[in-house]
């Protein structure tokens, strides 16, 4: 009769969370929806819209090495960019995998409801995630996959595999956490003498192999990672200015006590896996080494690629919960501490959210409405700033206008990392085409022409300065 009551009690509670678990994740699709048709996408995110949008499937494989991207992203825009589906297509895209991944978090994972809710309502998970559609949006929803697989990893270790395979194929970022769970696999594999597992991580060993030639041997061709490439005059000094930016991107103040509550959150957690689990102390320690490293040579520190480190430990924590259930108490300290990193971004998600539902975040729709509503198709438009104007070309229709840029020599959609790098402060040579052409626009996304009123000015109060444009209209004069 006690069993009975027990269970049904169980049940009830189960039912409840269960419950709980609904509304929560029904309110966050709810506002984060909102949000992405609010969220007016920028550069960055339009540059793998458009390269996805007007480039064939070989072409796609040919440029997207000069991006320092894996290609999964680009493969899953490609069949909506191919229908000519509107942009925010893409944008939806990315706010389903999001919202898919707070349900696996909230349904499958061991944390607690505090924690849960405490890494929901972050800026990551509030505002980075969903609102910008980038591939990291991928990374959570993939390693929480992992995550559930990883105790059944030799019992099904070709859907492991494939899971690690599509996750080192999200962004180079996360090529360590993926190298290290691959190099596990595969000692693993043959400690286990399991065929099976050893065929499995020798194809993740092949993918990993694939993921940095193919971006590595392209690494000369990004003339921004060339310009930019930092001069590593020592790692310690290097990795403690990467400590420092992460911290600032993360809670979005530069505030000490949050940088030494950072700190205290890397040295933790590399302290607490190496004494409870020296496999996941590797994947830990090795994640943060390959992260670092990229930030000192390759990429600079954003948000999105900063909350990997948050992702690492939860994944490591959700094993370490499901490896040893009879550890959960002892979890409480490290379940603690990150509750306490994620409650700290709370200022930081608030001001992020209400800043893109009061202002536009880019120029870039605003401006591509007034192109299809005053410009003619066959109009010849020239800018100086071919990093910027991506985002209005993701805007405008494939077979509409185009937009030249003179250090191209050529009319462009997307950026092109294997060209010079553009003088966005020198004067646009728009001249020589009034030679050709009766009448010009030039597109101007940072300077101005003093002595001209331009025909267009983007909102005073677009967030990204670089990407509030003018538009000039200039006639010859026979």
């Amino acid at each position: 009769m006690f069993g009975g009551d027990t269970k049904t009690e169980m049940q009830n509670i189960f039912c409840k969370k269960n419950i709980i678990f609904s509304v929560i994740l029904l309110l966050y699709a709810v506002f984060t929806l909102c949000l992405v048709f609010h969220h007016e996408i920028w550069a960055d995110e339009a540059q793998a819209w458009l390269v996805a949008r007007d480039l064939d499937f070989f072409g796609l494989i040919k440029h997207v090495r000069t991006e320092g991207h894996p290609l999964l992203w680009y493969f899953l825009l490609a069949p909506l960019a191919k229908l000519n589906l509107p942009v925010l297509s893409m944008q939806l895209l990315s706010w389903l995998i999001v919202v898919s991944s707070v349900g696996i978090l909230l349904f499958k994972s061991p944390f607690n409801i505090y924690l849960k809710t405490a890494i929901i309502l972050s800026s990551g998970y509030l505002y980075w995630y969903p609102a910008m559609a980038r591939s990291y949006c991928l990374i959570p929803l993939l390693m929480f996959v992992v995550a559930i697989f990883y105790e059944k990893r030799h019992e099904r270790p070709f859907l492991y595999a494939v899971l690690l395979i599509l996750l080192a194929n999200t962004h180079v970022i996360i090529f360590g956490f993926c190298s290290a769970l691959g190099l596990l696999f595969a000692y693993e594999s043959f400690e286990m003498k399991n065929k099976k597992s050893a065929i499995a991580s020798f194809l993740v060993f092949l993918s990993l192999i694939g993921v940095f030639l193919y971006i590595y041997g392209a690494q000369n061709e990004n003339v921004i990672v060339v310009a930019n490439k930092p001069k590593v005059f020592s790692l310690f000094v290097s990795f403690l200015q990467v400590t420092f930016q992460s911290a600032f991107v993360f809670f979005g103040i530069k505030n000490w006590y949050l940088m030494v509550l950072f700190v205290i959150f890397l040295v933790y957690f590399a302290i607490f896996f190496y004494i409870k689990d020296k496999k996941l102390f590797f994947v830990y320690a090795l994640n943060l080494l390959c992260q670092y490293t990229i930030y000192c040579i390759i990429w600079g520190v954003i948000p999105q690629r900063v909350y990997t480190l948050a992702w690492t430990c939860l994944f490591c924590l959700w094993v370490l919960a499901a490896k040893q259930k009879s550890l959960k108490h002892n979890l409480k300290t490290p379940f603690i501490l990150l509750f306490l990193v994620f409650v700290c971004t709370f200022p930081y998600t608030y001001h992020l959210c209400k800043q893109d539902f009061k202002y536009p975040y880019s120029g870039g729709r605003e401006t591509a409405q007034f192109i299809k509503n005053n410009i003619p198709k066959d109009a010849f438009i020239i800018t100086n700033h071919p990093y910027a104007s991506p985002t209005i070309s993701a805007y405008l229709p494939k077979d509409g206008w185009k937009i030249y840029y003179d250090g191209y020599k050529s009319f462009y959609t997307f950026s092109l990392w294997n060209k010079v790098v553009p003088d966005i402060s020198a004067p646009v040579p728009y001249m020589k085409f009034l030679l050709e052409h009766k009448e010009i626009y030039i597109l101007l996304a940072v300077e101005s022409f003093v002595d001209i009123k331009p025909l267009f000015v983007t909102d005073d109060n677009v967030i990204l300065t670089q990407e509030r444009f003018k538009i000039y209209k200039i006639r010859r004069v026979n």
